[in-house]
This record gives structure tokens, C-alpha cells and sequence, in this order.
């Protein structure tokens, strides 16, 4: 920052405000209660659904959500144009979402405090077709012709990179865009799993046994995604639910392990384990730290 001068400005920590927003990557699998902590955002929640993310809908309409939380969020039901064969006739779907962002931010900016996408694997696909479009355009890949032609995606390495290009820049952009607006961002995902083999004392492989679950991550595309994905959120959070099947309680992991993707930038604020998580009360508890 600097001056009318061209000088630089340097002020104390304790003059700098604390950032008011948060940004938060909820992942987990189906049914573990991402969308019902996403409706603890209250009433003042954009919650925009992606494709086929309808899922999410059925719990925010429930009765049992109603009477527990009883938010009513304002929702935003996104959706390709298809074909015959169920194929898009256009890759628009990225652009709705990145177009619904922007004009509630410049039309109906008062409405809201916290943006919601469900979810990214829906995203992801959104992204996928945009890439076949942008290297069909630019004459890399062919992978939008023989989808069309065989009527299922048939993406190529190509297509497969620039769709990562396509979803990093979409996070980064929206992240840096609805903080410097002041409002909150929750970004939904199913989690992913990769495996590995089980070793023997000498640290070989065993043959013939059972692979075990290496890692668990959000489900993006890509060897190193997962992780680059998450890196400008301030929580990265794996969510699942615990007891018996009628007494079942969501529990968010705000730290991790050396399994499960979770980290915090507001280490003690969090438990490590937050049974019933609800966001409001997340956010009020940041803030009395401040």
C-alpha cells in the first residue's frame, strides 16, 4: 500500500483489522451432512445448486431440517441445456454460476453474507466441458467431438489438464472476489479416496492381499489438485457421521491426520473434532476471538 507521495505505508498489527469473511471446503460422502451444515449459514445464504446437485435441495426442504435449523436461504437451481442424447449443447454451465456470483454481488449485494456451491464434482464437470470447448477451439483435442459423437464425455489428457486449469482459476478467482466483497464462501465436495498396498516387516509389498486406504481428499481430478485446490481456503474441513444409523451425529475434522486432508487457519478456535458443527456459531466464535 502507499501513499498519494508513491511512498510505502506501514501500519501495526494491531491497527489491521481482522478478516471478516471465511472461506471453508467442506467435503465428505454422500449423505455425511455437508448440506445440512451448509444450511446453518441462516437465512442470509446464496446457495446455489450445480447440475445434478439436487441432492442438497431434499435436505434443506426436509422437515426435520426445518424444524431443527429452520433457515431458509435463498437457492439457485443451475442447469445445462442438453441435446437428445442428454449431451450440453453448449458449455455454459461455469459461466451461469461465475454470472449468478456476479450479478448478486452487484445487484443484491445486502441480500446475502455467504455463498454456497453444491457441489464440485458438478463443478468439475462443468469445468470438463468447458475445457473440451476452449481446446476444440484452439484445435488441441478432439474430445468434444467424440463425446458428442458417442454421447458420454470422452475426454482427452489434454482436456483432462485444461479442466484443472479451468477449476483453479474459478476457486482462486471467486475466493479473492467474495472476501474482497466481505461476504463468506462454502464450497461442497464428495471425498476421495486413493489406496495403497499392504507391507510385510521387510517393507515389501504383500501379494495377494487387500489394498488399504492411503489418503482421503476432496474429489478433484488430477495427481496434485486435491491438495493445490485447498491451499487458499482458510478451512479445509472433512465432515462425517458417527452412532447408530437412528442416532447418527455429524462431526467435522477441522485438523486431520496423516490420512484425511483438514487444516484450519484458526487453530484453537476449533476442536479437532467439532460434533454438530454449525456455521454461524463458527463464525460468532471467530469474531469474539478477534
Amino acid at each position: 500500500m502507499t501513499d498519494t507521495t508513491g511512498a510505502q505505508v506501514a501500519k501495526r498489527m494491531s491497527e489491521m483489522m481482522a478478516d471478516p469473511t471465511l472461506s471453508a471446503l467442506v467435503y465428505g460422502q454422500k449423505g455425511c451432512g455437508k448440506t445440512w451444515f451448509a444450511g446453518t449459514a441462516g437465512d442470509r445464504n446464496l446457495f446455489i445448486t450445480v447440475g445434478n446437485s439436487i441432492t442438497g435441495l431434499k435436505t434443506l426442504r426436509s422437515p426435520l431440517f426445518r424444524e431443527k435449523v429452520g433457515a431458509d436461504p435463498w437457492v439457485v437451481e443451475l442447469h445445462e441445456e442438453l441435446d437428445e442424447k442428454r449431451m450440453p449443447k453448449k458449455a455454459t454451465l461455469l459461466d451461469q454460476v461465475c454470472v449468478t456470483i456476479d450479478e448478486w454481488l452487484e445487484k443484491r449485494p445486502d441480500d446475502f453474507d455467504t455463498v454456497t456451491i453444491d457441489d464440485a464434482t458438478n463443478t468439475r464437470r462443468a469445468a470438463m466441458f468447458k475445457g473440451f470447448e476452449v481446446n476444440q477451439a484452439a484445435q488441441l483435442s478432439e474430445g468434444w467431438a467424440r463425446s458428442n459423437q458417442y454421447a458420454i464425455p470422452m475426454p482427452g489428457i489434454q482436456d483432462y489438464g485444461q479442466e484443472m486449469k479451468i477449476m483453479q482459476w474459478f476457486v482462486d478467482t471467486y475466493l479473492e472476489i467474495l472476501a474482497a466483497h466481505g461476504k463468506n464462501f462454502l464450497f461442497l465436495a464428495h471425498e476421495r479416496y486413493t489406496f495403497k498396498k499392504q507391507l510385510n516387516s521387510k517393507g515389501d509389498p504383500i501379494v495377494g492381499s487387500a489394498d488399504i486406504i492411503d489418503k482421503i481428499r476432496p474429489a478433484f481430478v488430477g495427481k496434485t489438485l486435491p491438495d493445490d485446490i485447498t491451499v487458499n481456503f482458510d478451512e479445509v474441513w472433512h465432515i462425517k457421521k458417527e452412532g447408530l444409523a437412528t442416532s447418527e451425529v455429524p462431526i467435522l475434522d477441522c485438523y486431520g491426520d496423516n490420512q484425511i486432508l483438514a487444516s484450519t487457519r484458526h487453530a484453537g478456535i476449533f476442536k479437532p473434532m467439532e460434533p454438530r458443527p454449525n456455521f454461524l456459531d463458527f463464525l460468532a466464535r471467530i469474531k469474539r476471538a478477534a
